[in-house]
């Protein structure tokens, strides 16, 4: 008989068990950045999505636009990648949502990119 309830989900919907692994060898890991606000070359014309704990108050878990944009020359290290999620490691930790356009979140997201041999897998896309 199972000791915590998490034992006995695992034997009811995996009987042949579970292989468990760090999430690093499921996602690709990275935390976001916050730009400079005094630079307007990094926000005005902006078109790529920028995303904010305000943008999941405002429209909920699974984002296809941010309240705010920014320009190319904003970008630090390149896009993160449709399909990935952001979970907020300071402030109201534990909020997260799924983003389904590249884009680019700020330093209170930390962001969870699946690998490709995991996709499928994750019925994320």
């Amino acid at each position: 008989m199972p000791k915590h309830p998490l034992e006995k989900l695992l034997q009811e919907h995996c009987p042949d068990g579970v292989e468990f692994v760090k999430l690093g060898e499921v996602f690709g890991i990275r935390n976001g950045y916050t730009l400079s606000k005094s630079k307007p070359e990094f926000w005005q014309g902006g078109t790529i999505p920028w995303f904010r704990m305000d943008d999941i108050r405002t429209n909920g878990r699974i984002l296809s636009n941010a309240l705010q944009h920014i320009t190319p020359q904003a970008i630090k290290g390149g896009l993160f990648k449709a399909g990935s999620l952001i979970l907020s490691t300071s402030a109201t930790i534990g909020e997260h949502a799924l983003i389904n356009v590249d884009f680019v979140a700020n330093q209170r997201f930390t962001i969870f990119t699946p690998k490709e041999a995991f996709k499928d897998k994750l019925f994320i896309d």
